[in-house]
């Protein structure tokens, strides 16, 4: 990779990281809605809890989205390893300065981003998960009561996820609205302009043509 091309490629490389995060984020949290609306209108019945008396559209969509949200945790970690990576190489490159307050907030974004994932991926996760495998086990064994209680345990959790949720996707915004509006000189080459235009002379002065040869 020529050095003239490095910047444009770390500053692309940022910007289609936190464009795919944000998207991922996006396109998940509508199809989780849809799929639950519409699934609550079907009403559908689900033979393996037969002996569970309770909604059976909530167990039907939770088996939909899980397999949605780990696709999105798949892409916001390759997306949040790959960004991060590229803006530390840029800005061990001086692009942005590293002490700049750009970089300063491009780098707070990114570290909010790792905090939320990190926070999701240690406590949360792991707490529902445990939660959604034991009210299913509950569901099929036709335990409805205890399914119900550990059901509404598991909104509990699922509105702070939701918030979780809500303040990525505002981060990885942050993280692109950031990157792409302190890196237009970079994509539109003017850095590679700015290097590969010839440096001048100090004074501006050019040495006489006489005073060119052979000195004494």
């Amino acid at each position: 990779m020529s050095s003239s091309r490095q910047p444009v490629r770390l500053e692309a490389i940022q910007v289609a990281a936190w464009a795919a995060w944000s998207g991922a984020l996006l396109v998940t949290g509508a199809t989780a809605y849809f799929v639950f609306t519409l699934l609550k209108q079907l009403d559908p019945q689900l033979p393996a809890y037969a002996a569970y008396e309770g909604e059976h559209w909530k167990l039907l969509g939770g088996f939909v989205a899980e397999r949605l949200f780990v696709g999105a945790d798949v892409v916001g970690f390759l997306a949040i390893v790959v960004g991060g990576l590229a803006f530390a190489v840029a800005c061990w490159r001086g692009n942005p300065p590293a002490r700049s307050w750009v970089a300063a907030l491009r780098a707070l974004a990114i570290l909010a981003m790792v905090g939320l994932m990190t926070f999701r991926f240690a406590y949360l996760d792991p707490a529902m998960q445990a939660d959604l495998d034991a009210y299913r086990a509950a569901a099929a064994a036709g335990e409805t009561e205890a399914a119900l209680q550990i059901q509404a345990r598991y909104d509990g959790r699922h509105s702070t996820a939701s918030t979780v949720m809500v303040a990525s996707l505002v981060t990885a915004i942050a993280a692109f609205g950031f990157t792409l509006a302190t890196s237009r000189r970079v994509l539109s080459g003017e850095v590679r302009e700015r290097e590969a235009a010839p440096a001048a002379s100090p004074s501006g002065l050019q040495e006489p043509a006489l005073l060119k040869g052979r000195r004494p």
